[in-house]
């Protein structure tokens, strides 16, 4: 299930513009170490563990728990229309975390709450991951 937010549409360069390219494809990559098997996010050309030059992209399971949470009422330029939204950091199965949003109601949202991916058009051809609570999507 695809969502509409208003948002603010980045600007991408060097390393990241993979990332946000396979997020057009819906899909989330996280990066994976070939020399001692961990994953990272966000995707670099360095294991932040080994420092190994031997990593790739790979496609994140898309499910994790709601590791932290704040729930945002004054809104940034951009954002006028969404409040409140919850800022969340998601901690996939595959052991990384990584900010997002979390949809549901304020009484539903927690830490430990199981979530799967999906994502949310902010501009006409531009998306980005965001989680529901699992059994939702």
């Amino acid at each position: 299930m695809s969502q509409t937010f208003s948002g603010v549409v980045p600007e991408t360069r060097g390393e990241e513009t993979i990332w946000f390219d396979q997020c057009q494809k819906g899909k989330l990559s996280i990066l994976k170490c070939l020399e001692c098997k961990s994953f990272s996010f966000f995707p670099t050309s360095v294991c932040r563990n080994c420092s190994s030059r031997a990593v790739e992209l790979a496609d994140a399971d898309g499910r994790g728990i709601v590791h932290t949470f704040s729930w945002v009422y004054r809104a940034p330029h951009g954002f006028e229309t969404s409040v409140p939204y919850n800022i969340a950091i998601v901690e996939l199965f595959e052991g990384v975390k990584l900010m997002s949003r979390v949809v549901c109601d304020e009484d539903t949202l927690r830490c430990g709450l199981e979530v799967q991916l999906s994502f949310a058009k902010i501009a006409p051809n531009f998306q980005v991951p965001i989680f529901v609570p699992s059994g939702k999507r």
